[in-house]
């Protein structure tokens, strides 16, 4: 009874049933819970109680080694299924943790996908789910690539997959938008020890944007390198500590030196020594932390001691945590712009004739000197010297001739001054001497002969023509408290100005007088141009008179100029400065046409001036230019008066004066009808032979020979003379200044045939009173023949004796 109890109780420990609550509790140490193997159907058993030796003993102990072994076996399985579970923990916590940089696809051994994590997905635009089970090659692989790279995915082709792994790779994937991504794969393979499969593991990164970054270094590496060996302007790389350590070709041809060479040196050893200390501290300041480029134009030396100058630009270059690297230098030759600005800076100060000073560099230095601060020893001299008659010399001779006198006049000077003197050409046949310190007055006036000796002395030209050249110096000195350079020269010009008019190889020096006579020079000409601009001319009319019937034949017209500031101005006030000035021409033109345009309304008036004439003076200006008879032609058709009512005065000078051209222009004024006459004849100096060929119709005796006919028997005999000459010539003569009926009568006696002058009225603004010189002359006693007569003479100074 007891072996059979006990055999029943090893079965039911074997096979896990219920025993009593005794035989349970006495069990209870050696049973394991259910709980131990979770997930079996029932437990594992445990060793059977051995009780005797016999036969069911030996079975228990059988079935105790057979309990053992099955535990042996559930432990192995419980560890092997705890590994593979950790394994495959850890695999997904590696996939999580790659996240969306690092791709990682498992693929199985016929290259299938197993796994793909969230940077695949992110990277492909393809999930997880989509791409399981399918090939690489059918997904992402371009068509040009799956040959090379679909064995390292585990793609069976000619070979089996482990003979193309493990491998480093860079290919090409396609993602869903068509977009290109350039991957680098690091792919191996593994074996599962308790399956014998294959697995391929594939590790990537997404490296487009650094493919994309490295081709754009690449390139701009090598725009730098064209850039930097093709430069037209030197370009180096520059050690901290100074040595060059690239250059490029534009370099070594500017500084003479191969690129071998130049890479054995430092910067200091090939710039010029007066710069080095310059270079050395621009380098300085950059290490110092100086962030901006420095540009400086600095000399360096090429071989045979040849000078360099070039503009010379430093750059640091720096890593990105700011550490100094080296610099970049350009070094651009301006060897050549530097020889141009000398050049140019030559000419702009220096004449290019002679090599002398111009007038800036004159001007430049003078006011240097009149703001020294320091006391002087001294004045300040200045000559103002001209060329008496050189414009003869180039027109006779050419310009080429006038050149060689310039150059030998130059050197003239220079000999002549002292070491501290500066001689300078201010003009086309001006030059100018500067002396900064002047003992005295006499000192410079012995310089000024010393010059003016000098340059008298026979000049040599062409190699065997002599001339001589003489020279006008004026004389100005400084300092002063008002005097500014500006001042100096107008003062020493002024002088020279008055020095010309005594005559040649005249000399002058400035004083107060002659300024006020400049100043009042330079008001009148400022009025005159203000008067043309504004209308302040005006016109006054003398009347002409016959002498035998004292009827108004013509008048003279008279111009003022009435100012607002300075008056009413006589023409002897302007006319010179007029002439000098150039604005005769203008004024000149302005009393043709309103002269003849006056005359034009009175005719109109019925005022008995319908046989009136009209003289107007024409100064010799005038006559020097081409447009002359224009501008005559244009007053009378403007105005619609007959020529022959116009008459036209020149002078004695500006008749011999005249050139062919403008005697041509004069006999077309006569051809015109407009009479030509000589003003003031008498006071000139007049040809008879050359006077009988003039265009002339009248001739005007000057007033000085008039006033004197009483009293003075010998201007009786000229103003005779004078008559007669007319007359032999053909020519109507008229008497000026007449003021007493005695010189009246004289003229009559004489057969003057027209009179002017105080005698006969003022001269007016308006329209003449051709009555009063006869009313005038009545009350004086003098009653002309036929002075009743109703006809009247001819028109014009012709009407009575023009032959």
């Amino acid at each position: 009874m007891s072996v059979h109890r006990s055999i029943v109780k090893a079965l039911q420990r074997l096979t896990g049933t219920a025993a009593t609550p005794t035989e349970r509790a006495l069990a209870e140490p050696a049973r394991t819970s259910m709980q131990d193997y979770p997930g079996q159907a029932f437990g594992l058993p445990t060793a059977v109680e051995i009780t005797s030796g016999s036969e069911l003993g030996e079975l228990a102990a059988s079935l105790n080694a057979v309990t053992q072994h099955v535990r042996a076996r559930a432990r192995e399985q419980r560890r092997v299924r705890d590994t593979i579970a950790a394994e495959r923990d850890l695999v997904d916590s590696v996939l999580e943790i790659a996240g969306s940089h690092i791709l990682v696809v498992i693929l199985d051994q016929d290259g299938r996908v197993i796994q793909f994590n969230r940077a695949c997905e992110s990277t492909t635009g393809y999930t997880c789910d989509e791409v399981t089970g399918r090939r690489v090659s059918e997904l992402f692989l371009l068509p040009a690539e799956k040959g090379r790279v679909s064995p390292a995915f585990g793609e069976p082709l000619v070979s089996p997959p482990e003979s193309a792994l493990p491998r480093s790779f860079v290919c090409t994937w396609a993602g869903r938008d068509g977009r290109h991504h350039h991957i680098a794969w690091s792919n191996a393979t593994v074996v599962d020890r308790l399956t014998g499969n294959l697995y391929v593991i594939a590790t990537g990164q997404d490296i487009t944007d650094r493919l994309i970054a490295e081709a754009e270094l690449h390139e701009a590496r090598e725009r730098f390198r064209l850039a930097f060996d093709n430069a037209p302007i030197g370009m180096c790389l520059v050690s901290l500590e100074g040595r060059f350590l690239q250059v490029n070709r534009a370099l070594g041809e500017s500084l003479g030196l191969p690129e071998a060479e130049l890479l054995k040196q430092s910067v200091a050893d090939v710039a010029h020594p007066g710069d080095v200390e310059a270079i050395l501290q621009t380098t300085t300041d950059m290490r110092a932390g100086q962030s901006y480029s420095s540009h400086d134009e600095v000399r360096f030396l090429a071989p045979g001691d040849r000078v360099v100058w070039a503009r010379m630009s430093v750059s640091a270059v720096h890593r990105d945590n700011g550490e100094l690297l080296y610099y970049l230098t350009q070094i651009q030759d301006v060897t050549a712009r530097r020889a141009a600005e000398e050049r140019l800076a030559q000419q702009a100060l220096h004449d290019p004739l002679t090599g002398l000073p111009n007038r800036a560099s004159l001007m430049a230095r003078l006011q240097q000197e009149l703001e020294r601060g320091h006391p002087r020893t001294g004045l300040i001299g200045l000559l103002h010297m001209d060329l008496d008659g050189f414009a003869m010399v180039n027109d006779s001779l050419g310009q080429t001739v006038g050149d060689e006198v310039l150059r030998e006049v130059a050197e003239r000077l220079r000999a002549s001054v002292g070491p501290s003197d500066t001689v300078a050409r201010v003009g086309s046949d001006d030059f100018a001497v500067l002396c900064p310190a002047t003992p005295d007055q006499p000192h410079l006036l012995d310089l000024a002969k010393r010059v003016a000796d000098a340059v008298s002395a026979p000049i040599i030209v062409g190699g065997r023509r002599e001339l001589v050249i003489s020279i006008s110096t004026g004389v100005a000195f400084g300092p002063s408290d008002d005097l500014d350079a500006d001042r100096l020269v107008r003062n020493a010009n002024i002088a020279l100005c008055q020095a010309k008019a005594g005559g040649r190889s005249g000399c002058r020096v400035y004083d107060e007088s002659l300024g006020k006579y400049v100043i009042d020079r330079a008001r009148v000409e400022e009025a005159l141009r203000q008067g043309l601009r504004d209308g302040h001319f005006m016109l006054q009319f003398e009347p002409i008179v016959d002498v035998a019937t004292h009827h108004v034949v013509a008048v003279e017209a008279l111009v003022r100029l009435n100012h607002p500031q300075l008056g009413l101005l006589m023409p002897g006030a302007f006319i010179e400065i007029a002439e000098d000035s150039g604005l005769i021409a203008p004024i000149g033109a302005w009393v043709l046409q309103e002269a003849c345009r006056r005359l034009s309304a009175w005719r109109g008036d019925d005022k008995g001036c319908d046989r009136l004439g009209v003289t107007v003076n024409v100064s010799a200006r005038q006559v020097a230019r081409p447009d002359l008879a224009d501008t005559v032609a244009q007053a009378l058709a403007e105005s619609g008066i007959p020529p022959r009512c116009l008459s036209l005065e020149l002078t004695e000078s500006a008749l011999m004066e005249a050139d062919v051209s403008a005697l041509r222009m004069l006999e077309r004024i006569r051809d015109m009808g407009v009479r030509l006459g000589i003003d003031d004849f008498g006071t000139g100096y007049s040809s008879l032979l050359y006077l009988k060929r003039l265009p002339v119709s009248f001739i005007k005796i000057d007033r000085s020979f008039v006033s004197g006919l009483v009293p003075d028997p010998t201007d009786r005999e000229i103003v005779t003379a004078v008559i007669r000459l007319g007359r032999a010539l053909g020519l109507v003569t008229i008497a000026e200044g007449v003021e007493t009926p005695e010189q009246l009568d004289i003229l009559k006696t004489l057969d003057c045939e027209l009179a002017q002058g105080y005698l006969f009225g003022p001269s007016t603004s308006g329209a003449p009173d051709v009555a009063q010189p006869r009313q005038i002359l009545l009350d004086h006693g003098l009653r002309a023949p036929g002075a009743d007569s109703a006809v009247s003479p001819g028109p014009g100074i012709g009407g009575r004796a023009l032959r």
